[in-house]
């Protein structure tokens, strides 16, 4: 009989503990994650005047919240993954974070990666002339010669340097 006493004591403790379990977790919201990959990187810089470099061409993001802002977040495309404003950090080595923005109340992103390593370089520009010389006995009947442009512009890193060949 005191086997029994202690044994139904035992049993109410346990279904207690388990039904209050189990009230807790009804009342939050069901929460759930979605991974995202092949997120574009939007680039904070003036890109007439300096190049980045070490920027990968997409990342990964993370979505986590409850499971219904999570669909609704992942299939309108409301996010952006930014890099800081590169333009004020001037030239050189620098590690920026990746932040997340466009995000609905309650849910949280994290990007992958989300420092890098970046090299910011200004822009070198160089004209060249252009000489082409056209034998008008090899154009046949019916076709013109083109305007050809008297030289061109090359655009790269300040560290390259260009050599005429």
């Amino acid at each position: 009989m005191l086997m029994s006493l202690v044994l139904s004591i035992f049993l109410f403790i346990l279904a207690k503990d388990a039904n209050s379990g189990l009230r807790s977790s009804t009342l939050n919201p069901q929460s759930s994650s979605n991974t995202i990959t092949n997120v574009p990187i939007y680039v904070d810089i003036n890109s007439e005047e300096y190049s980045v470099t070490g920027l990968p061409d997409s990342v990964a993001l993370r979505l986590e919240g409850p499971s219904s802002l999570i669909l609704s977040t992942s299939s309108n495309g409301s996010y952006k993954v930014t890099t800081p404003n590169l333009t004020e950090l001037g030239e050189g080595k620098h590690t920026i974070s990746l932040s997340v923005s466009g995000l609905p109340t309650g849910v949280t992103g994290i990007v992958s990666p989300e420092n890098v390593e970046i090299t910011i370089e200004k822009k070198n520009a160089k004209e060249f002339p252009v000489n082409v010389t056209v034998d008008s006995s090899s154009i046949g009947n019916g076709y013109q010669k083109l305007a050809i442009p008297k030289g061109i512009q090359l655009q790269s890193n300040q560290s390259i340097t260009f050599d005429k060949a």
